[in-house]
């Protein structure tokens, strides 16, 4: 579709823009399909916007206060995490408060600013063994992480 704007998907029943003077269908009639696809330029942005939750969801907030022990550690402030990811302040803020959930690129993007794997992010070291033991690992030099790669795979091998 080289050339074409780019289109998306709207679930609603009657149109985005009924009633409003910028309809680019000319009409503020209801749409007569559950999905309708459109041209994302005459799309106004609080349709395109994600909704914010106003009550935080229980694990969106475990994985915003994971976000914010590993930016306090790293010693970033919300600013500084922003200026460096690209991600707007207030979304950074709306994710430690758990009002808004991580997508897979917003986990990567944080993850690279942070300069740690995704996988950290994600891990909570006190609800699980393996998972303080992979907190303990981060922690430690490349060198002895590997050393211990090294002695954890000879064990694995000899316990099969």
């Amino acid at each position: 579709m080289k050339g074409h704007p780019k289109r998306i998907r709207i679930p609603f029943e009657t149109s985005p823009w009924e009633g409003s003077p910028g309809d680019p269908r000319g009409s503020p009639s209801p749409l007569r399909h559950a999905h309708r696809f459109v041209d994302c330029r005459f799309v106004p942005w609080y349709v395109l916007a994600m909704p914010r939750r106003t009550e935080p969801e229980p694990h969106c907030v475990k994985v915003g206060a994971r976000l914010r022990e590993l930016r306090v550690e790293r010693g970033l402030s919300l600013s500084a995490l922003a200026d460096i990811t690209g991600l707007s302040k207030g979304h950074l803020s709306s994710f430690e408060r758990g009002l808004v959930a991580l997508n897979a690129i917003s986990l990567v993007t944080l993850a690279r600013g942070l300069e740690m794997s995704p996988l950290y992010l994600l891990t909570f070291p006190h609800e699980d063994e393996r998972a303080y033991v992979a907190e303990l690992l981060r922690k430690l030099p490349d060198d002895d992480v590997l050393k211990i790669r090294l002695e954890l795979t000879k064990e694995a091998a000899a316990g099969k």
